[in-house]
């Protein structure tokens, strides 16, 4: 079945969903594989869609435009059991494949995940307290886990539309990652008020003509084309409709919440309905009011109708409106000025239903056990929360048995824990999700990661201290930071710092007072034991070219020198950037995909542009910045290291080969990739290595492995050529290497025909032939090798005339089967096309030794040299010329050129 442009629209697919994802939180990264199906429900076609950089030179001469710095690659796998693997699911045995047996794979494949949440939940600490930790290896486990797993997966269908075949339809699967452990068990345990869920839905259902991809050319010059969208929105008008969408979505639930009518809502259809409330809209004008020039900020807790009214109902009201009083949600000036009397940290809270507010009160949640309630923190200027809030069960372990009659009853009490879930944030009408890029669980598995290593030590103990700390020095609205060092690197620091910070006796600081100790400018500096050493530290760090970012401001850059400083310097620190605007950076973040996009972009840019020594110099600085960053993708690493083989800068590109396919694991690697590694490994003399990656690009791809074919065959050649080794060894590997080159040379025939330049392999073809002499049994197999050889050579020469390699090769083959004027005119022509003055050494030297011991062909050589001159009118060589003329006049003296040739052709006549 053919699958027009597929690979076009996979990559415009690509780029819609990572556009989509990075606007709802830039440290999203996600995996994309694409299904092609054909008409009977078969999986045909398995890509995988990533992005990568460009190894073409910015501003190419021979492209049209200036040159994207990203290129989006379609690695083909072979069977869709790879895609399963890739992503973590159960590999299954199926005929046909739909996006709903793919979304029940997905969940069987997931069935233990809320188990799994609640594990790690009560292994990570999230707040001081009386806490069991797990142990240092379960610790490290759990940090790996959470750093780099991907657990959001996703099935979608589209419908292809081609204009002169058949529709296709592509199945899409994405694995995302880098969500916070909340947005994850929403996504899996309550899909009816996951935000990514909703998204995903829609983006398959109503981003385009009702889930229908049709391509639409733009340009003709470049080829470049775009899928017709439904309402011809871009990624932030559809993220705005779809949080309208959702907060209807959200108000709809609220008045209908029931364990029976909830699960309605987690179907993934589009609902007109969700149009029709217009809770967003209301929310989002109280977030712009100010009172007393004072931003908003305070909780709404929406509650079912039924739920507020009823008496000795779960609401207890400190103040309560009368009925024929009630404040109208449209009323945005009025609420703002009632959030001041919120708190949210008492669970006290603006009581609505949606439509009105009933007064502001505090809630006995024991009553609401079967309700779906959610709040709405309102966190300064357009900046709110939408929260869910569940009244879970947690069996309590401790229980007793009981034996009753002939009955055994083991009996235990039943707790309930209160949890709150952020389902969506707002900012300036722009929804994020995953708490602007912090959250408890996350800044536990830094901290673990940075300082649990050899020589560290970080007690579990001061763990949820040092994390306390931070989430109180969130609260200071003016921004700050809170640096985190070992105590030997907090006091030595300290001491060259104390010109420009404020020093205290190290002690531990109550987390109620970090908000008042941050009110002045600079850092906080704690160590690892949770201990404070100063307030107010001017951070210092060596500004560098290529550190720092133009588009954040001085704290963020100059916490980013400083942390820089410490980390050349072998130091291990954890800084934690808290911004005006509310923005929350953590650095390390050991989120570095982005940092080594960015990088390997650099180091491309600086080969194609840079001059040694200078190249050289910030090469050497930017793969040192490299080297430190956490990779999780060996795309990047691939892109280096070809471009790098395109400098012939082997031993650099074995470096990131090596490192980009132990980055990939059990990942599959397209034929392509062992193929240019085979090829750097062959320039580095490792001929048994490449040997080894060309036979696995041929056994990966067969339908297109013509070149590995002829690769393979060329470093069994090298590797016979080199080898010292026995001759029996050496002469398999020269017949492996001849029946290799021969089999790439029909496969490629027979695919390009003529259009295929093929003088590499018939040289090559040569060569072996030539080798095979030397351990030849006769006579006989020494001349057919050697007639084989001189074809191939001429084989080689009809795609390549002048190569002088190649007539030398042919010219030495002619040596040996006696045949001097032939290989004289071979050494002659090849002398003509050097371009160095060692290589026409060379060819002179064969040549004179030539003609001393054949004198019989001078004339004839002479003759074919001035034909040569007069064909290269540019071309003459004093040196070669008085050889000739010399040699001219010994053999005919008295004759001049015309002479001598025409004495020639007689006596070839007679």
């Amino acid at each position: 079945m053919q699958y027009t442009q597929l690979e076009e629209i996979n990559t415009i697919i690509y780029q819609h969903i990572e556009a989509i994802l990075k606007r709802l939180n830039h440290r999203i990264h996600f995996r994309l594989y694409s299904i092609a199906i054909d008409e009977n429900n078969k999986a045909d076609k398995f890509h995988r869609v990533k992005k990568t950089i460009s190894t073409q030179a910015k501003n190419d001469k021979n492209s049209t435009e200036c040159t994207t710095r990203y290129e989006y690659v379609n690695d083909p796998l072979q069977e869709i059991k790879q895609v399963y693997n890739e992503l973590g699911l159960l590999v299954q045995q199926e005929d046909t494949l739909t996006k709903e047996s793919l979304h029940e794979l997905i969940i069987a494949s997931k069935q233990s995940y809320v188990q799994q949440y609640n594990e790690q939940l009560h292994s990570v600490p999230i707040s001081s307290g009386s806490i069991e930790f797990a142990s240092k290896d379960e610790s490290a486990q759990l940090t790996k886990e959470y750093i780099e797993d991907h657990r959001l997966l996703y099935a979608g269908t589209f419908e292809v539309s081609q204009q002169t075949e058949n529709p296709y339809t592509v199945i899409y699967l994405l694995g995302i990652r880098n969500l916070e452990p909340n947005v994850q068990h929403t996504y899996y345990s309550k899909p009816e008020v996951s935000f990514i869920r909703m998204v995903l839905d829609y983006f398959f259902l109503d981003f385009f003509t009702e889930g229908k991809l049709e391509l639409k050319l733009l340009s003709e010059n470049i080829s470049k084309y775009e899928l017709i969208r439904k309402y011809q929105e871009n990624e932030v008008q559809f993220l705005r409709r779809i949080n309208r969408l959702f907060f209807g979505k959200m108000q709809m639930i609220l008045h209908q919440s029931s364990s029976n009518t909830v699960s309605q809502y987690s179907s993934n259809i589009v609902k007109s309905e969700y149009y029709i409330n217009n809770l967003l809209e209301n929310i989002d004008d109280i977030s712009t009011q100010t009172y007393e020039g004072a931003s908003p900020f305070g909780s709404m807790l929406f509650l079912r109708n039924s739920d507020i009214k009823v008496k000795q109902g779960p609401v207890k009201f400190a103040i309560e409106f009368k009925t024929d009083d009630l404040i109208s949600i449209e009323d945005a000036k009025r609420i703002r000025k009632l959030l001041e009397m919120t708190n949210a940290k008492k669970h006290l809270y603006l009581i609505s239903d949606g439509n009105w507010v009933y007064g502001v009160g505090e809630i006995q949640w024991d009553k609401l056990k079967e309700t779906t309630s959610f709040r709405i923190d309102f966190k300064g200027i357009s900046k709110y929360n939408l929260v869910s809030i569940n009244f879970d069960q947690s069996p309590n372990v401790a229980g007793e048995l009981i034996l009753e009659g002939e009955k055994t009853i083991y009996r235990s009490n039943t707790d309930y824990e209160l949890t709150y879930q952020t389902l969506v944030s707002v900012m300036f009408k722009n929804p994020k999700i995953g708490e602007e890029g912090y959250t408890s669980e996350r800044m536990v598995a830094i901290l673990r990661e940075t300082f649990q290593g050899e020589g560290t030590l970080l007690a579990s103990d001061n763990i949820p201290m040092l994390e306390q700390i931070i989430r109180k020095a969130r609260e200071q609205r003016h921004g700050t930071m809170v640096v985190i060092t070992d105590s030997t690197t907090a006091e030595k620091e300290l001491d060259i710092l104390r010109k420009q910070s404020t020093l205290i006796e190290p002690c531990v600081v109550h987390p109620d007072h970090i908000k008042f100790l941050t009110a002045i400018d600079g850092a906080i500096y704690f160590d690892t034991e949770a201990k404070c050493h100063a307030i107010g530290v001017i951070l210092d760090g060596i500004a560098q070219p290529e550190l720092g970012d133009a588009s954040r401001g001085a704290r963020f850059n100059s916490a980013y020198r400083y942390y820089s400083k410490l980390e050349s310097e072998g130091k291990k620190c954890v800084i934690v950037i808290i911004s005006e605007d509310g923005m929350i950076d953590v650095i390390p973040s050991f989120d570095d995909e982005e940092k080594v996009l960015d990088l390997v972009e650099e180091i491309i840019d600086v080969l194609d542009q840079r001059e040694e020594p200078e190249r050289d110099l910030l090469l050497q600085r930017k793969e040192g910045q490299l080297l430190k960053l956490k990779k999780t993708d060996f795309q990047p690493l691939m892109s280096l290291a070809q471009k790098f083989g395109s400098k012939q800068k082997y031993d650099k590109a074995k470096l990131y080969y090596d490192e980009a396919f132990g980055i990939a694991g059990n990942t599959f690697i397209p034929a392509k990739y062992h193929n240019w590694r085979g090829v750097c490994y062959y320039h580095l003399g490792l001929f048994t290595d490449s040997i080894v990656m060309f036979e696995t690009a041929i056994e990966i791809d067969q339908r297109n492995d013509s070149v590995y074919i002829g690769n393979a065959g060329g470093a069994y050649l090298e590797q016979a050529k080199k080898s010292k080794g026995s001759k029996e060894e050496n002469h398999r590997w020269l017949l492996k290497s001849l029946s290799l080159l021969e089999e790439s040379i029909d496969k490629k025939m027979f695919i390009q025909g003529k259009d295929s330049n093929m003088a590499g392999l018939y040289n090559d073809k040569g060569i072996c032939c030539s080798q095979l002499t030397k351990n030849s049994m006769n006579e006989t197999e020494d001349l057919k090798y050697l007639e084989e050889s001189v074809a191939a050579f001429s084989k080689a020469l009809e795609w390549e005339p002048s190569a002088r390699v190649i007539l030398n090769n042919r010219a030495g083959v002619l040596e040996k089967m006696d045949k001097p004027l032939d290989a004289v005119k071979d050494y002659i022509e090849g002398y003509f096309v050097s371009s160095e003055d060692e290589e026409r050494t060379y060819n002179f030297e064969k040549i004179k030794s030539l003609m001393e011991s054949n004198s019989n062909i001078t004339l004839d050589v002479v003759n074919f040299y001035r034909e040569l001159v007069q064909k290269n009118k540019n071309q003459i060589y004093e040196k070669l010329d008085n050889f000739f003329s010399t040699l001219e006049s010994k053999a005919q003296p008295g004759l001049d050129t015309q002479e001598a040739a025409f004495s020639s052709e007689q006596n070839k006549e007679l």
